[in-house]
């Protein structure tokens, strides 16, 4: 897998391109809470009493995709863009606490050591992760980009979704035509009209390939029965969210893969329009959910925040840790 992965990166450089190698290192510490090459980083809680992987308390799961924070259980997260932190006239918090502009040292103290730079205390539930020089520096890096870059495939007019069939598949190709040209005829996604693009089902090679030219914000597939371990992977690396209608063996090895779902188990191929219409629905459901700020990562957490909604009959349920929407019986 690791030759395929490096091999992979040759194949979609522009799916990366905004961000340097330490950039998406720092983007890895940021929303996953993993550090260069894979390596463990520890968070500290509660004034250092307690010691837990980062993984479990990333700094994107309080600050959000975009830094600018997702209140949760009473804690509202400040603004943390660079241009939040580094303000010339500085910084007075809600809770009365002031500070001076933030600076590359400062800035690494606060997530280390838990001070802003005037040597104020930070909140005790914000963590203090051990991290190494380089880890420290490829955060602060990615830190100067967040709340800076664009996902594929979205723009102010539209939003571009690829959807992955087989080639016998043509009731589903016009089922999925005529429910989208409906959608869009109604309003769309906030003013945004989705795009289709449509492409035959292949192994991941030609996938990757694929997704490099089409630059997709998402996609749909009707099954992937019989490639589940090799396809999945390589969505889950793009950061190209997907929902599959049906899949024999859905990847939901640990970690589980954050970009890709499945509406159901099935042990035979969902080669019916209602499978992929209902995969359908739950995309255009997602985009709702998400709200006129569209990304990638407020799109999946839409998803997660799915419990029990009927789509047409269908009743889907996903979560942090659930990515089959439909319970087996």
């Amino acid at each position: 897998m690791r030759h395929f992965f490096a091999a992979y990166l040759l194949l979609v450089p522009s799916l990366l391109a905004q961000l340097s190698a330490s950039e998406r290192c720092g983007k890895e510490i940021y929303m996953r809470g993993v550090g260069g090459s894979g390596k463990e980083i520890v968070a500290l809680l509660d004034n250092g009493q307690t010691r837990v992987p980062a993984t479990l308390t990333p700094c994107g799961s309080c600050h959000g995709a975009d830094g600018r924070g997702k209140p949760e259980g009473g804690v509202v997260p400040p603004d943390i863009t660079w241009d939040a932190l580094t303000k010339p006239y500085g910084v007075y918090r809600t809770n009365g606490r002031s500070h001076a502009p933030y600076t590359e040292s400062t800035f690494k103290r606060a997530f280390t050591m838990g001070t802003d730079p005037s040597g104020n205390k930070l909140d005790t539930v914000m963590p203090r992760f051990q991290l190494s020089y380089e880890d420290a520096a490829c955060l602060v890096a990615f830190m100067k980009k967040l709340g800076h870059l664009a996902d594929p495939g979205i723009t102010d007019e539209s939003i571009r979704i690829g959807v992955l069939l087989g080639p016998s598949d043509t009731l589903i190709r016009t089922t999925l035509a005529q429910y989208f040209d409906k959608f869009n005829r109604d309003g769309g996604v906030y003013g945004r009209t989705v795009e289709l693009v449509f492409h035959d089902r292949e192994g991941a090679t030609r996938l990757a390939q694929w997704l490099n030219r089409a630059s997709v914000f998402a996609l749909i597939g009707n099954d992937l029965t019989g490639a589940e371990s090799d396809v999945a992977p390589v969505l889950n690396d793009a950061e190209t969210p997907s929902i599959w209608a049906s899949a024999a063996e859905p990847d939901l090895r640990q970690p589980l893969k954050p970009y890709v779902f499945y509406v159901r188990v099935a042990s035979r191929p969902a080669h019916t329009d209602a499978d992929s219409l209902t995969a359908a629905r739950i995309l255009t459901a997602g985009l709702q959910r998400a709200g006129r700020s569209l990304t990638r990562q407020s799109f999946v957490e839409a998803l997660e925040s799915m419990y029990k909604v009927d789509f047409g009959g269908v009743e889907v349920t996903f979560g942090p840790n659930r990515r089959v929407g439909v319970s087996q019986r």
